[in-house]
């Protein structure tokens, strides 16, 4: 009964709660699009588990997501103090930096994006990918 009701709500959850389950076992991985949807939202679990950013990450580059819409910092995040207004612009320039996720690999999926019919924002955005990597 419950098995069913959130295979049937999947979507309600966010990335947090889905990366917890998948570590955990209770499910195997969710469908890509929704994990594109989802972790643009709620950056909190990004370096939590390694299948996110193994596997997870490049689902940005690969599927249509709202991240040029939420790529400013909210009001209820906390704000590093080293951040500059660009929320994923920051991301990208840390986990690379800190040499979690390759950047020659970044550099492919940005320039492969460009061609996946993106809508015009987010296809900006990932292009400045390229700039900050």
């Amino acid at each position: 009964m419950l098995m069913s009701y959130l295979i049937r709500n999947i979507y309600l959850f966010n990335m947090k709660a889905w990366a917890d389950w998948i570590a955990k076992g209770y499910l195997l991985d969710v469908v890509p699009e929704l994990i594109a949807q989802k972790m643009v939202l709620d950056v909190s679990c990004l370096e939590k588990y390694p299948f996110i950013l193994d596997k997870h990450i490049w689902f940005i580059f690969q599927y249509p997501n709202t991240i040029s819409w939420s790529d400013y910092w909210s009001p209820k995040e906390n704000k590093p103090i080293d951040a500059d207004d660009r929320k994923w612009i920051y991301i990208f320039k840390k986990i690379i930096n800190n040499k979690l996720i390759n950047r020659m690999q970044v550099l492919k999926e940005c320039l492969l994006s460009v061609n996946r019919n993106f809508d015009k924002n987010q296809t900006q955005l990932v292009c400045r990918f390229v700039c900050c990597s």
